[in-house]
């Protein structure tokens, strides 16, 4: 059982570098200067990482991608603008930002820690460091103060956003309390979790969070070997759609 079980990881090592591969191919296809009616190399790559996080999304995704290869950038329209602009009032508003002039450094950063995405998420809120207005409501501090209640955190084991890393060292700096979801894509709160909502009310309800060591588990989401095998399959791979 335990050599089958290394084959399988073989297998799905093998699988998930053919896949790394192949999009990097099919960006290399795609134009980098902004061209009527095609998608760029930009933004099929920020596409598949906001398709990531909501699993709703990934075979949609995947069509697209598997037209790009076969077909061309003529055949997938562009995307639609997002309309970020109340994201950015409100992050902007709040959040501290580097000068401009800092975001080619942490672009080669990015790149360099998390290959083609990195920069994505590098430049993502570039705007700030030119937002012309500040919250005047906004939170300072104190960051080291008890709440008065005790702090749930909820991560995913597998978000592509915000690994559960992060959820580990926020639960610990805040003194709370992590539940992690053994699950996929971005927070609890759009890929549901009933289990996890169970949770959410108890401590809404009792104000304390006593259980330790406690899981949840997404209803109709898989084992980590058997999802992976499938994005192998489905997302990049010839012939899977």
């Amino acid at each position: 059982m335990r050599e089958h079980g290394h084959h399988a990881l073989r297998v799905l090592r093998r699988e998930l570098e053919a896949t790394r591969q192949k999009f990097t191919e099919l960006l290399a296809r795609l134009p980098v200067d902004p061209t009527a009616g095609q998608p760029t190399y930009a933004e099929a790559i920020s596409g598949t990482v906001h398709a990531l996080y909501l699993a709703a999304n990934w075979k949609l995704q995947a069509i697209d991608l598997q037209k790009l290869w076969e077909q061309g950038p003529a055949a997938v329209p562009p995307p639609a603008g997002r309309g970020e602009e109340q994201e950015m009032a409100i992050a902007c508003g709040e959040v501290p930002s580097p000068p401009a002039s800092a975001f080619p450094a942490i672009d080669a950063v990015a790149q360099q820690r998390s290959g083609v995405a990195g920069p994505s998420w590098a430049w993502d809120y570039e705007p700030c460091s030119t937002w012309p207005v500040r919250s005047a409501n906004r939170y300072t501090g104190p960051w080291d103060h008890r709440t008065a209640n005790q702090v749930l955190v909820i991560a995913n084991t597998f978000d592509p956003a915000t690994p559960v890393r992060g959820a580990v060292s926020i639960a610990e700096a805040c003194r709370g309390r992590l539940l992690t979801v053994d699950g996929y894509s971005h927070t609890a709160l759009i890929n549901p979790s009933a289990c996890a909502n169970r949770y959410e009310v108890a401590i809404s309800s009792a104000r304390s969070f006593r259980p330790r060591g406690r899981d949840a588990r997404r209803t109709g989401i898989r084992s980590t070997t058997e999802l992976h095998h499938w994005l192998a399959l489905v997302t990049l791979s010839d012939g899977a759609l």
